[in-house]
């Protein structure tokens, strides 16, 4: 990613159940030069909803500009239907990363200093993990300093690694 940073402008993968964002950092420094998100996934993946990802790009540059994340209540689903076999299940916008997380834009320098807040900020920590499982179950307890949210800035996979222990 250092090499080809002004090629490689997002990332973004699926399937893994969870929504999260991750930044890479440039090899030789700690400039943050990329993100990728794994975006929400349109099956449940046992106890979270269904959801799915919009992103808003801009069109000269192609980086992602908002992420839009819309959600099914798979219990408030299947209680309508039911009360009401008709009854249409109803998609519900999540969030926006923006808006979500008090984000001025979504650059590589943001989402860094957006991971930096979540380490120090519990109640934060604690909306992005329930939004990660999109909002099905309890809220998370918030708390600080969680070596795993330290562990999505990194240089490179075996870093992650060691950062996880």
């Amino acid at each position: 990613m250092d090499r080809y940073q002004n090629v490689v402008r997002f990332s973004s993968y699926g399937h893994s159940h969870i929504e999260s964002v991750h930044v890479t950092r440039a090899i030789n420094s700690t400039d943050p030069i990329s993100f990728f998100m794994g975006t929400a996934s349109g099956t449940a993946g046992g106890e979270k909803n269904p959801a799915f990802t919009v992103l808003d790009f801009d069109a000269e540059y192609m980086v992602p500009m908002n992420t839009h994340t819309y959600y099914l209540d798979l219990a408030e689903a299947n209680m309508n239907s039911t009360l009401n076999p008709g009854a249409v299940p109803q998609w519900r916008k999540q969030h926006d990363l923006l808006s979500e997380y008090d984000m001025k834009d979504l650059s590589p320098a943001s989402m860094n200093d957006f991971i930096t807040r979540m380490y120090n900020d519990g109640d934060l920590e604690a909306k992005y993990m329930w939004n990660n499982y999109r909002r099905a179950g309890p809220k998370p307890k918030p708390s600080l300093h969680n070596q795993g949210i330290k562990c999505l800035v990194t240089s490179e996979i075996y870093e992650e690694k060691d950062c996880h222990g």
